[in-house]
């Protein structure tokens, strides 16, 4: 186990910034990974094999998952980052990560970054697969996008303003959000949705925000990871596919809450003096939607630019200024974290479209404000698209190809 001191502060910073908390609730039935699992179990004297396969699937499947990006995992025992009960479908618990860590870090597969209290900020334990592990895992017949969920996970998750996973009681809202997730969930098992031959896992779940039921609630699938490039090669039941976006959503809510009507003036990110940096304001407005005050937006966006290496070239508080100055109509909302309230709304029009897709006995998927049928349903789509947008925000919203 490496600890702060074995590497270079960057190496260092670049694991734990880039990593991602372990999902301990994905899931596959892949026969190759799991005779490699059972291979390295049987290397070991331990009685419980069934345990310690289970657990090195989920690590594995996590790595493909995330393209080998390090994982954030919790050495302490008992409940995985203590999880409530509903939230841990694969019984995965600390105990047996810790074992399963140790199994990969003595063969070699696996470089493990100690985890440690900061003064201001605690980290959990980085793991890193090796050249080598990466190697085993790539001759296995496992693509992220045939990586699903565990029959068993729940599908209606509550966070808190921490982003931690909260439990809650069962009332008849919260019954009636995972009916109507099941039941598109069940009804695409039915279609065929595939990426070179190779089955896409779709399997739906929302995730709430601050404790609340009407915060966020965006609708989340492994395959919305897929890079753009790969999506074009989406078949849905052998028919090519279109993806359809919605421009400017998010600031065109805005402006039809504030004034009526969608922003009129051109592209919504388009700022003079920073023409060559559009795809950076599109970050930079999420940022000022779902901050509590400027500085803190100066702040988030000053790390985004790190990130970018683009720190000697933007000054973050003149691009934010600048797009304050475009948007000076709807600039009172900047800094209220309303950004929850928007997701909230934007999800509440995926789950529409989903549904009409379910009546017409058609298949929808979604990636936010983007939404994917087969490309003869392009019309359709579109029409269904402008009523969600009518339905929710009272205007319509332009629509682009991706």
């Amino acid at each position: 186990m490496r600890s702060i001191n074995d590497d270079s502060p960057y190496e260092i910073a670049q694991v734990f910034k880039i990593s991602r908390r372990i999902d301990i609730n994905i899931f596959s039935n892949n026969s190759e990974l799991q005779d490699y699992c059972e291979s390295l179990a049987n290397q070991t004297n331990l009685r419980t094999k069934k345990i310690i396969i289970n657990h090195l699937m989920c690590i594995f499947e996590n790595f493909i998952l995330t393209e080998y990006k390090p994982l954030s995992v919790s050495l302490k025992s008992g409940k995985l980052f203590g999880l409530p009960y509903r939230y841990n479908s694969r019984k995965i618990n600390g105990m047996s990560v810790k074992k399963v860590i140790e199994i990969l870090e003595e063969r070699g597969l696996i470089t493990v970054y100690k985890g440690f209290r900061g003064l201001t900020k605690s980290r959990l334990t980085r793991i890193v697969a090796n050249n080598t592990l990466i190697n085993e895992l790539n001759n296995i017949d496992l693509k992220s996008y045939e990586i699903g969920v565990h029959p068993l996970r729940e599908v209606i998750i509550l966070k808190d303003e921490d982003k931690k996973y909260i439990d809650y009681k069962e009332t008849t809202q919260s019954r009636r959000l995972r009916r109507e997730v099941g039941s598109i969930n069940s009804y695409l098992k039915k279609h065929s949705i595939t990426i070179d031959g190779k089955n896409v896992e779709c399997s739906f779940r929302r995730i709430f925000n601050h404790g609340s039921f009407s915060k966020g609630g965006r609708i989340y699938a492994n395959y919305q990871n897929i890079k753009k490039e790969d999506r074009r090669k989406l078949l849905i039941n052998g028919e090519k596919t279109v993806e359809l976006d919605y421009s400017g959503l998010h600031i065109n809510m805005l402006y039809l809450k504030v004034t009526g009507d969608i922003y009129q003036d051109g592209d919504v990110y388009h700022v003079k003096g920073f023409e060559k940096y559009r795809k950076i304001f599109k970050i930079a407005l999420q940022i000022c939607f779902n901050a509590k005050n400027e500085s803190s937006a100066i702040k988030a966006v000053r790390s985004h630019l790190i990130d970018l290496g683009l720190t000697d070239k933007i000054c973050p508080k003149k691009l934010i200024r600048a797009f304050e100055k475009k948007h000076e109509l709807v600039r009172h909302l900047f800094y209220t974290q309303i950004g929850l309230d928007l997701q909230y709304i934007d999800s509440q029009m995926a789950l529409y479209i989903l549904k009409e897709a379910k009546k017409r006995k058609v298949v929808a998927l979604t990636i936010h404000d983007s939404f994917i049928a087969s490309h003869n349903l392009e019309d359709w789509l579109i029409k269904k698209m402008n009523e969600a947008s009518m339905k929710y925000l009272g205007g319509i919203v332009p629509i682009e190809a991706k």
